[in-house]
Order: C-alpha cells, then structure tokens, then sequence
C-alpha cells in the first residue's frame, strides 16, 4: 500500500493538481491531526472534527463571496450560479463518500447518503443558519423566491425520476433490493444536466412569459 501512495497520480492533469494542492494538503496534515484508530493522534478526534468544521466554513464563506462578486461582476442571477457552481462543489464531498462505500458493497448506504445530505442541507443546514441569524438580529431576506419556487419543481422532477429508477421496481414488486447499473447510471448523470440546463433555459427565456 506505502508503494501505492508513493507513486503519486500519473496522468498530467492528475499530476498538476496534486502539486497546485500541496499547500492545502500540509495545511490540512498540521491543522487536522490524524485520528483514525490505532493512529498516535487518536484521542485528539475531537479537536480534529471541529477544527474540520472550521476549514468547511471558511472555504463556504469564501465560496460564496466568489460567487457573489461573480454574479455582480458577470451580471449572471445568483440563483444560477447557486443551482450550477455553489451546488456542484457542495456535492463533491458527498459523491466522493457515495463511491467509496458503493466500492465496498453498501448501495443502500451509499443511497442513503444522498437522500440524509439533502435532508441535512434544508433542514439543518437553513434551518441553523437562518436561526442563528435571526437570534443575533439580523432579518433573513429570500429574494426571487418565484424563481426558488419554480427550481424547487425542476429539483422535484429530479426526486421522481430517482425514485422511478431506483427504488420503484422494489417497492412495485415487493423485491428485497434494487439494482442500478450503468444504464441507469447515465440516465441519472444525463438528467442533472438535462435539469439543470432545462431551468437555465426557462430562466432566462421563459419565467417573465408566465
């Protein structure tokens, strides 16, 4: 395995990043302790969580002054760049997580991840902020809350078309489990961008008609 780790990525762009990511990374071994079991920094787990946390909010709070100025600067709504940008790279720690289980087996598991984080993201994590928010006296504005509306019903398009391909013939046929397999697999990557790009579309050209 210490062979594995020391052979480094072997493509150019994999090699690219790894180099352009090395502060980060010896920012985040110093910062963040180890504290995997059996590990000399194991009882500092604690420590390691909630300075995790720390780093998480910083780069949240960076990402989403970037993108504010983005949008000003560009003059593209934020709302899209919410639903595009912001969404993506808050799923790439989720899809990672989803991989590395679905590898071991845990479909279910892996499954479960992605409904819990939606859940988490609207429940506790709007429901955390906008409470600390209005304790500390600030008044929680949500603007062009049509076009939330109308992106809530695009994101609800994207439940039943998860819950037909993956869930649904289980639950139709009183199986024990359901299988997913590439075909699927590309009908659920093809729809993100079928989605997504669909509400950019209505957006721009088509919410003022109605």
């Amino acid at each position: 395995d210490d062979d594995d780790d020391d052979d480094g990525p072997t493509t150019l762009f994999g090699q690219i990043l790894d180099i352009s990511s090395k502060p980060l990374q010896l920012l985040f071994q110093y910062t963040c302790p180890d504290a995997e079991r059996g590990k000399k920094y194991e009882k500092l787990y604690a420590f390691t969580i909630f300075v995790s946390f720390g780093w998480v909010a910083l780069f949240s709070f960076l990402l989403s002054t970037i993108i504010s100025r983005w949008s000003t600067l560009l003059q593209i709504p934020t709302i899209i760049l919410g639903a595009t940008l912001v969404a993506a790279g808050g799923e790439v720690p989720d899809t990672i997580q989803s991989i590395s289980v679905a590898k071991r087996g845990y479909g279910a598991l892996a499954l479960a991840n992605c409904i819990g984080s939606k859940v988490a993201n609207v429940g506790f994590g709007l429901g955390s902020s906008w409470l600390l928010s209005s304790a500390l006296g600030h008044n929680v504005k949500v603007c062009n809350a049509s076009s939330l509306t109308y992106l809530a019903l695009f994101h609800t398009l994207s439940i039943f078309l998860f819950f037909a391909l993956t869930l649904i013939d289980a639950w139709v046929f009183g199986k024990n489990k359901a299988t997913l397999g590439k075909v699927k697999g590309w009908i659920l990557l093809l729809s993100y961008f079928a989605l997504v790009g669909g509400y950019i579309v209505f957006h721009v050209f088509l919410e003022n008609t109605i």
